[in-house]
């Protein structure tokens, strides 16, 4: 079974350079369609794949790279 990558809310927001309040209104906004986390232990997680796969399909919404 492989393991899937988990980066945290802060993390997520390190890497496309905005502020925590910008991920969590990309989280609540169902058009803009960013990947949704999972909660574990009050914490925010998100699927470096999901990422990764918005991005290629939204190249135009983000400023990321590894």
């Amino acid at each position: 079974m492989s393991q899937t990558t988990r980066l945290r809310l802060e993390e997520v927001s390190a890497r496309y350079r905005k502020c925590v309040m910008t991920i969590r209104r990309w989280i609540k906004d169902e058009q803009f369609g960013f990947p949704q986390p999972i909660r574990l232990r009050n914490r925010l997680y998100f699927s470096l794949d999901e990422l990764r796969a918005f991005e290629e399909q939204f190249p135009d919404r983000l400023g990321a790279r590894d």
